[in-house]
């Protein structure tokens, strides 16, 4: 979702950029609570002295099994997983403590454990397990996985026989006693007990069926006991990261200086400079791989071969060297930038591309999704390319198990990079990159040097003060007047349409604005993707999604574009912005009255009508960062 509440403390608030800054509470950070009563014991494989060993030997054909170890006093520093024999299994956390994955395979499998201890000790396991088919309806609780101690996690149930679901019933059957659940459908959604030691929850879904019949799975989340200050950065749990590149000339500091629940202070450019300030004119892959973190090997993989193949590379790479990081996992939602570290901030649920990968991702919604939910209009916004929906939102339901395409995991990855880097530059742009003295910090910089949308917005200024307190109340929580909630889409229309702001979001701060030039300028540049927005009322009939007004490539509308040539030439100066304008598409105005859905191609596509509960389908195409389920 495009918002900016921050992930950071009020005194550092606007430090934050990024196309969603959010997290999920505004208060300031506080120390864990005392450790969580227990609602019962795990049953386990194993108990030693010094471990426990978690798992199950027996599993049917395609459901989703784990294997976890527990310490009991001394922590674990390195562990690894590996198959010995067996049908091919995919590991997406094989330096975990718990991991999980799906037994596609009917057969007998051997999984070897090597761990060992901050004393020195130890540890190895070999762990065997059979899957056998069963043709009674299984029920599939995805995905064990490991969280910190207070982190927000989920789990996702799926089904295989084709049935109507009547009812989910969600049970914690174990494990220290989880105090804040909410259910969406097949998504669990709680907050994670605090541990005095690492401990093992299990859940089970219980999913009955109109004909009677039900179904039952069970899952395993492996809470990690960690070290919290109350002074940090970060004013919720975060996961744990690890450098992709092993090494990297960076690796001791990555973690430390960019995302852990310690973190109080900058680290110095002469600790962790900003990629242009250590490499060439335009970073190499190895140069940006060097400085990313990530919580699975696959978010990094995906990074990879996205800096490889995609036609926004060397865009990307020239805007990478405003930072000093790129963290990608599966906890951030939504992505973001700070200047206080000068790192950028994504979240793993673009990149994915097998079923397996999109498991291991956190479904948590933010929680700022209900904000302006009082307005009576909303203000969808897309990227098209030949005729279609270039970021397919909707194609890839999680229960389908569909493998993503390339093409489409860039299409959810490069506005984003567009938009975050936008910000990156904002706060160091490249012409400041040679003069930055190393001893001071992003967050020291940032105090003596504001941003360039700071100027850019007294020069090119946004006019519309009904618009910039309705950007309040839907991105930042202010509490609707009457008179706002009173405001039709005709009304928006006429507070919006002949000012310069591209989207809604572009009122929210100056930042975004200056963000959202840059990114779909570039988007239409170099992907040929341009950006729609428009402008519904909510009150008309329930299977409507007819616009009151809309626009295509307003980009490169003659009232914007020198506001977006102007964004372009304080970023990337080396584009001929005027030239690029002159041969972009002219903006048009969509029709009054048509179906959003079927405004995508006028002449082919048809009317998409919304019924009930499907308004959610419309209210997520103008949200601008999160998961899209």
């Amino acid at each position: 979702m495009r918002y900016w509440a921050c992930l950071f403390t009020s005194i550092l608030l606007a430090s934050c950029g990024g196309g969603g800054s959010g997290n999920d509470s505004p208060n300031s950070p506080t120390l864990p609570p005392a450790p969580a009563p227990s609602v019962g014991d795990v049953t386990p494989l194993k108990d030693t002295d010094t471990y426990t060993l978690y798992g199950s030997t027996r599993a049917q054909v395609g459901e989703s099994i784990s294997f976890a170890i527990v310490t009991k006093n001394t922590p674990i520093t390195q562990i690894a997983w590996h198959q010995l024999s067996g049908p091919d299994l995919t590991f997406l956390s094989e330096t975990s403590q718990l991991i999980a994955f799906d037994a596609i395979e009917e057969g007998n499998y051997d999984i070897f454990l090597s761990a060992t201890l901050s004393n020195g000790t130890v540890i190895e396991e070999s762990l065997e397990f059979s899957a056998v088919r069963n043709s009674q309806a299984l029920a599939n609780l995805r995905l064990d996985h490991e969280a910190t101690e207070l982190a927000t996690a989920s789990l996702r149930v799926d089904h295989t026989e084709e049935k109507d679901i009547d009812n989910i019933i969600w049970k914690q059957l174990a494990g220290p006693k989880i105090s804040t659940f909410s259910q969406d459908g097949a998504y669990a959604f709680f907050t994670l007990p605090s541990v005095s030691r690492d401990a093992i929850i299990e859940y089970e879904a219980t999913v009955q069926f109109t004909d009677g019949t039900e179904a039952k799975d069970r899952a395993y989340v492996l809470v990690k006991d960690t070290t919290f200050s109350a002074n940090r950065y970060f004013n919720r749990a975060v996961a744990t990261t690890f450098p992709y590149r092993k090494d990297s000339p960076y690796q001791s500091v990555l973690q430390p200086c960019i995302y852990n629940n310690t973190l109080e202070t900058s680290c110095a450019f002469s600790t962790l400079p900003l990629i242009g300030m250590s490499a060439n004119a335009v970073p190499t892959n190895e140069d940006i791989l060097n400085r990313l973190l990530v919580s699975h090997s696959w978010m990094g993989d995906a990074f990879k071969t996205f800096l490889e193949n995609s036609a926004s590379s060397q865009d990307i790479k020239t805007l990478l060297g405003a930072t000093t990081a790129i963290v990608i996992s599966y906890d951030i939602n939504p992505s973001f930038y700070t200047a206080q570290t000068g790192a950028i901030y994504l979240s793993a649920n673009h990149f994915w591309q097998t079923p397996a990968q999109r498991d291991s991702v956190n479904d948590t919604p933010d929680y700022r999704s209900n904000f302006g939910e009082e307005l009576g209009f909303v203000m969808p916004w897309r990227y098209v390319k030949d005729g279609k929906n270039y970021i397919d939102r909707d194609g890839y339901p999680a229960s389908a198990r569909l493998t993503r395409t390339f093409s489409d995991m860039e299409a959810n990855v490069v506005w984003l990079l567009y938009h975050e880097l936008a910000h990156a530059n904002d706060y160091f742009p490249p012409s400041v990159w040679a003069s930055i003295n190393k001893s001071t910090t992003p967050l020291a910089y940032w105090r003596d040097n504001p941003p360039l949308s700071e100027q850019f917005s007294q020069q090119y200024p946004l006019n519309s003060e009904q618009m910039k307190s309705l950007a309040q109340v839907r991105f930042q929580g202010e509490q609707a007047t009457a008179r706002q909630q009173a405001y039709t889409g005709d009304d928006v229309t006429l507070f919006f349409k002949d000012d310069r702001a591209l989207e809604f979001y572009s009122y929210s701060t100056e930042r975004e604005d200056f963000a959202l030039l840059v990114e779909q300028f570039m988007m239409a540049h170099r992907m040929q993707a341009l950006a729609d927005v428009a402008i519904i009322d909510k009150n008309q009939p329930a299977d409507e999604d007819a616009i009151s007004w809309g626009e295509r490539n307003r980009v490169n509308h003659p009232d914007i574009q020198a506001r977006a040539k102007a964004a372009i030439e304080r970023i990337l100066p080396n584009l001929d912005a005027t030239t690029i304008q002159s041969n972009l598409p002219e903006s048009i105005i969509l029709k009054r009255g048509e179906s959003w859905s079927g405004l995508v191609a006028p002449s082919e596509s048809p009317s998409r009508h919304i019924e009930g509960s499907e308004k959610g389908w419309l209210r997520r195409h103008e949200w601008r960062h999160g998961s899209f389920h």
